[in-house]
């Protein structure tokens, strides 16, 4: 909800793209250099979904999308499997399939593998065993500064004047199947029920599907093993075969 300023004269829109335009080389340079810590973070995943939904920069994409396929907080934990990381993935996956980034795959929490997680009103994310919950990035708070500002005719560009910089609507999707083939594969990411929750949120992209699904159908037996105890290994599986649930 926008909150005007009380310091300023300028439309309140106009003046949240003004900030925006002015912290955003500092916000894309920090998900690029930290992604890895950002997407571990409460806040800080917060923080790289909206900066890839607002600006799409093919750098901070890229450094995700590594981030995403390298380990979490310990070499036997890999990111894709983390409690908060693998939450963002999804929401900037889901916001490539035409969705609002917010929605969460059915059925994700009841297996072995997770715990349970529902989404609530906020947006943010309810867990058993973690107390805090996963708040949006409050993008219209304004800084400091008491002096009055005349419109000064348009000065600082608008956060998303300059479409040329913006990268393909599926970029995160490519650039996550490419990341993930440098490891165990997209399969092995659904050896984790967390994991293969991004594997189906990444299913849902059309420019990715096709290849994901050809990819996956090689290890359809081993897929099919992982289904009898995963929640997200089964919806997997039902869309290599076609069924396409849980969209």
């Amino acid at each position: 909800m926008e909150r005007p300023s009380a310091s300023s004269k300028k439309d309140p829109s106009r003046r949240r793209q003004e900030v925006l335009a002015f912290l955003r080389e500092g916000l894309e340079s920090a998900c690029v250099q930290h992604a890895r810590i950002l997407l571990m973070s409460r806040s800080g995943c917060s923080v790289v979904v909206e900066v890839i939904r607002m600006w799409r920069s093919a750098a901070v994409i890229e450094a995700v999308a590594a981030a995403a396929a390298g380990p979490g907080e310990s070499e036997d934990e890999p990111m894709y499997d983390h409690s908060i990381a693998h939450h963002a993935l999804k929401k900037i996956l889901t916001a490539e399939a035409g969705g609002d980034g917010d929605g969460e795959a059915r059925g994700e929490g009841e297996g072995a593998d997770d715990v349970m997680e529902v989404e609530n009103p906020t947006g943010g994310i309810d867990n058993e065993d973690e107390d805090e919950e996963l708040k949006p990035v409050d993008e219209d708070e304004e800084g400091e500064g008491g002096e009055d500002e005349e419109d000064d005719g348009g000065t600082m560009a608008a956060a998303d004047e300059d479409d040329t910089e913006r990268a393909d609507p599926s970029a995160f999707a490519t650039a996550l199947v490419e990341s993930a083939g440098e490891g165990k594969g997209l399969a092995g990411w659904c050896d984790s029920n967390r994991g293969a929750f991004v594997v189906h949120a990444l299913l849902q992209v059309p420019a990715a599907e096709k290849g994901v699904v050809a990819q996956l159908k090689k290890h359809a037996k081993k897929l099919a093993a992982k289904a009898k105890t995963s929640n997200g290994a089964k919806l997997v599986l039902a869309h290599v075969k076609g069924g396409k649930t849980g969209k």
